[in-house]
């Protein structure tokens, strides 16, 4: 299921910049230009974070605890989904929190040339587990 959200992502992500550039793709360095330091294309800016925020929260409600339930309990992938949706469903303050800090987290971790990452997967990844026993503690 993430992989096909990532490639729809991807082909959402492509279609957005054609549109805002006419077609024809600026280089990387033009793109990080033309969308962040040039705010001449505000509208495309704005399009692309919330786009992007559509996919990442629908990547968080699939995969809150579906990867450490499959490795924990052997669940299937469509249990470990279901019960990922719905401890969302049922925890949506701690799990707006949650992913405001995977989300800051790994914004960190970009903003120090991925160097940052080192540090701040392996802590999350901790976390997640952690996180994923004390909601199915609670729920069992």
């Amino acid at each position: 299921m993430l992989a096909i959200l990532a490639f729809l992502w991807v082909l959402l992500s492509g279609l957005l910049f054609e549109r805002a550039f006419g077609g024809i793709l600026p280089s990387v360095r033009d793109n990080f230009y033309r969308t962040i330091a040039d705010w001449s294309y505000p509208g495309f800016f704005v399009t692309y974070l919330a786009t992007g925020a559509i996919f990442a929260l629908l990547a968080f409600i699939l995969s809150a605890v579906s990867a450490p339930m499959i490795f924990d309990r052997g669940a299937d992938t469509n249990t470990a989904i279901l019960t990922s949706v719905a401890a969302v469903a049922k925890n949506p303050a701690a799990m707006t929190v949650w992913a405001g800090l995977i989300a800051a987290l790994t914004a960190i971790g970009f903003a120090t040339f991925l160097f940052g990452l080192a540090i701040v997967l392996p802590l999350l990844g901790h976390a997640t587990w952690h996180a994923y026993q004390e909601v199915l503690i609670r729920e069992d």
